[in-house]
């Protein structure tokens, strides 16, 4: 195998794995969107880390009026 397949796969492999540690399931009809439910002991910022974002953004997009206070349970919207 060519060094730029072995880096593609590599690549390609990494790419969801921001998906499979939080569990966000993507939106197939609207790609780069997802959701992910909330699980006991999660936090926003962590979250918000997993995903490439800043807690702040999630709050924003999601209507969250105190981030501190997410709810298991609940679903929250990516993208």
């Amino acid at each position: 195998m060519k060094t730029s397949s072995i880096l593609f796969v590599a690549m390609s492999a990494l790419a969801g794995l921001t998906e499979a540690r939080r569990g966000c399931k993507p939106d197939v009809a609207h790609p780069g969107f997802g959701t992910y439910t909330i699980a006991s002991g999660d936090n926003l910022n962590d979250i918000a880390t997993d995903f490439g974002t800043t807690a702040t953004q999630l709050a924003t997009i999601n209507s969250i009026p105190n981030p501190d206070q997410i709810k298991p349970g609940n679903t929250l919207v990516r993208h």
